[in-house]
């Protein structure tokens, strides 16, 4: 086999590759052969040292699909990570809403008036209310 017929087997093998990865893998591939010939290997010999096309290309498809999970993992990580932040977001507001209300209704407070009978203390008034 020459150097164009294990470059076209190798390409019908990863077709179902996205075409930079493919361009890229074969790039690769023309690379190591042409090292070889420059080295001083026949072509055949070159290219049957390289590999097989279709073992080759059983070892290559393997990659893009752990690298396919690898991204499914991190984006459902992000998304985990959006729905936390906007979660922690509505949390934030209620308590701030809470504490708003809390202290509104505090600045209505009366006053009242507490008597101790028999003590030096004729009466005691006790103020509540929020500061603004």
């Amino acid at each position: 086999m020459n150097r164009e017929q294990f470059l076209t087997a190798l390409r019908a093998r990863l077709s179902e590759l996205p075409q930079a990865d493919l361009e890229r893998t074969l790039q690769y591939y023309r690379e190591m052969i042409e090292d070889r010939i420059e080295d001083g290997m026949p072509e055949s010999a070159a290219v049957a040292d390289v590999g097989d096309p279709d073992e080759l290309a059983a070892f290559i498809l393997q990659k893009p699909v752990k690298r396919a999970a690898a991204a499914e993992r991190t984006s459902m990580s992000a998304v985990k990570k959006a729905a936390f932040l906007v979660c922690a977001g509505l949390s934030i507001i209620a308590g701030l809403t809470l504490i708003i209300v809390s202290l509104n209704t505090r600045k209505g407070s009366s006053m009242h008036q507490y008597t101790f009978a028999g003590t030096q203390i004729d009466s005691l008034e006790i103020e509540c209310g929020a500061a603004d």
